[in-house]
C-alpha cells in the first residue's frame, strides 16, 4: 500500500500540470507560380504524381502530396486555383 500511495504521490501532479500549447508562427522562403506550372514542373522534372489531396480547414485551399514510385522522391504543395508553393519536397520517406 506504501507503494502505491508514493506512486500516486509522483504521478498525480504530472496530470494536475497539464498546460495549454503555445502557438507561435514561423517565415521561410517559399517557392511559388501559378498552380498549373507548379503541377506541371513536378510532373515534368521528378515524375511525380499526386497521391493525397485535402482541403485545408478553411477550404480556402489545398494540400497535395506527389510523389514518384520509382525514385522516392516526393513534394508537398499548397494551392488554390492561382497560385501553388511547395512546402517541402525530399527523397526519402516512410509510409505509415
Amino acid at each position: 500500500m506504501k507503494k502505491l500511495l508514493l506512486l500516486l504521490m509522483f504521478v498525480t501532479p504530472v496530470f494536475a500540470q497539464q498546460q495549454e500549447m503555445q502557438v507561435f508562427e514561423i517565415s521561410r522562403p517559399m517557392k511559388c507560380a501559378k498552380t498549373e506550372d507548379i503541377m506541371n514542373f513536378i510532373s515534368e522534372n521528378f515524375g511525380e504524381t499526386m497521391s493525397w489531396v485535402g482541403k485545408d480547414e478553411n477550404n480556402s485551399s489545398y494540400l497535395s502530396i506527389y510523389k514518384n514510385k520509382d525514385t522516392g522522391t516526393w513534394s508537398l504543395i499548397q494551392y488554390d486555383s492561382k497560385v501553388g508553393c511547395f512546402l517541402g519536397s525530399g527523397s526519402q520517406g516512410t509510409p505509415i
